[in-house]
């Protein structure tokens, strides 16, 4: 994502079509599908060759995959708060995998951010809790933005503290040295 705060709002289409999906099957495929194409875009501007591109755009839909079969068996059984926190942990989860082995290819959300000096207080808080935190703060934003379209009545109290804990970070980062 060229444009940093559109990681405010990246998975929202996905989160949505998930939930409107029915199967097993069709959540995984628009995992695999929303994971191949984003992984032409993080890993086609490194120039690695049309192989490795391919390669590391599975390995990428792969990761979603799991997003969705993930999402799937576990929406469904959640209240409301876990609700919220479902996206962001499935987003921390599915990062941190891509952080493991020989042959590890992250795609974080706090590189996007770094693009935009206004999320800069998000991106200071990297130093005291980590890249996966900051990853966490980001989808814990779009976990906001989609409970907001899915029915903003219902999640109401979800989402005022999921978007007082995100404001709460950023002035706990813009204060940082």
């Amino acid at each position: 994502i060229w444009i940093g705060s559109f990681s405010l709002i990246a998975n929202v289409p996905l989160l949505y079509a998930l939930v409107c999906s029915k199967s097993l099957t069709e959540k995984i495929t628009l995992g695999a599908i929303v994971g191949f194409f984003a992984g032409l875009h993080i890993y086609g501007i490194a120039h690695y060759g049309w192989f490795l591109l391919i390669i590391f755009s599975c390995y990428t839909a792969s990761q979603m995959m799991l997003y969705g079969f993930i999402f799937h068996h576990l929406w469904q059984r959640l209240g409301p708060w876990g609700k919220l926190l479902l996206p962001m942990s499935l987003w921390i989860l599915t990062e941190w995998i891509r952080t493991l082995g020989t042959l590890s290819m992250p795609a974080s959300y706090a590189g996007n951010i770094a693009l935009d000096s206004w999320l800069a207080p998000w991106l200071f808080l990297a130093p005291h809790f980590g890249g996966l935190f900051v990853s966490g703060c980001v989808a814990l934003i779009q976990s906001c933005v989609f409970l907001a379209v899915l029915d903003r009545q219902k999640y109401r109290i979800q989402l005022r503290v999921g978007l007082t804990v995100v404001c709460l970070l950023g002035c706990f980062g813009y204060s940082m040295p």
